[in-house]
């Protein structure tokens, strides 16, 4: 497998937003603003090159994918917005 490294802001905030925006490895940085997914720190951290890289993103046939993804057990939900139902 080939490691996936966003070549833009925008293809990064495409992937973060199918995948980090709505994972269980992330949940607790987007509810408190601490210890968020040692995953994506590392992607940003290091080079796709550096062997701390992160290998879960990757390319799973030709598509750009990280393989820890875990989808969260709640749903998130916007703290500014009325519920709609009870």
């Amino acid at each position: 497998m080939f490691k996936y490294r966003p070549l833009t802001m925008v293809e990064g905030d495409d992937f973060c937003e199918r995948y980090c925006d709505h994972c269980e490895h992330d949940r607790e940085f987007r509810e408190t603003g601490q210890n968020g997914c040692e995953i994506l720190a590392n992607s940003i951290i290091y080079k796709v090159h550096d062997e701390k890289y992160p290998k879960e993103w990757c390319y799973k046939k030709l598509i750009p994918t990280c393989t820890a993804f875990s989808m969260e057990k709640k749903p998130y939900r916007c703290d500014r917005t009325v519920d709609m139902f009870d």
